[in-house]
């Protein structure tokens, strides 16, 4: 499969800060998050920059929350229950037929799960560059998960985010969505 490279920044937005990320932890570009995801899940992704849209209204959803070093709530990825499904069973070859009975059933079966944290943890590096604190993975709150009061408010505010569809060769495709505080 051939793999596009995403052109536009239509899934890019700065929240009061005049086009501007200082300050904030940074985002990957989509080009980063195509090669870690194909190289991981070794096979084809193809990466879109979205429109953003309601991030309270994504359910039902996965949210990753990734810390800094100061234990400070540095980042979030949430993915849509498809691409999480989809991105799990990728990782260790998990049919496809797997991955829609989780979807049709919006529940995420364990196998599946524990695959999704692995790559969630994997994907900490899109947040950590030279000049910024470390980052690491510190949950994956599944659907339904009741959510910490800190990742509802950053999913109300974020100070940065970058709404992406991704389609998994093989699986199919779903959105994700990277939103990051600003630096304390």
């Amino acid at each position: 499969m051939a793999q596009e490279k995403a052109v536009e920044s239509v899934g890019r937005e700065t929240i009061g800060a005049e086009d501007s990320t200082e300050g904030t932890f940074p985002l990957p570009e989509s080009e980063a998050v195509q090669d870690l995801l194909a190289g991981l899940l070794g096979r084809g992704v193809v990466v879109r920059e979205v429109k953003p849209q309601g991030l309270i209204s994504l359910d039902p959803r996965t949210v990753a929350t990734y810390i800094a070093d100061d234990a400070s709530l540095a980042a979030l990825c949430t993915c849509d229950l498809t691409l999480a499904c989809h991105a799990g069973a990728a990782l260790s070859l998990i049919p496809p037929p797997a991955a829609l009975e989780s979807i049709r059933r919006t529940l995420i079966d364990e196998y599946i799960q524990d695959n999704l944290r692995e790559v969630m943890n994997v994907a900490a590096s899109w947040f950590n560059r030279d000049g910024f604190p470390h980052v690491k993975l510190r949950a994956v709150h599944m659907p339904k998960e009741r959510l910490p009061d800190d990742v509802k408010t950053l999913l109300a505010e974020p100070a940065a985010r970058q709404d992406l569809e991704l389609d998994l060769e093989g699986y199919g495709s779903g959105k994700l969505t990277l939103v990051v505080a600003r630096v304390s």
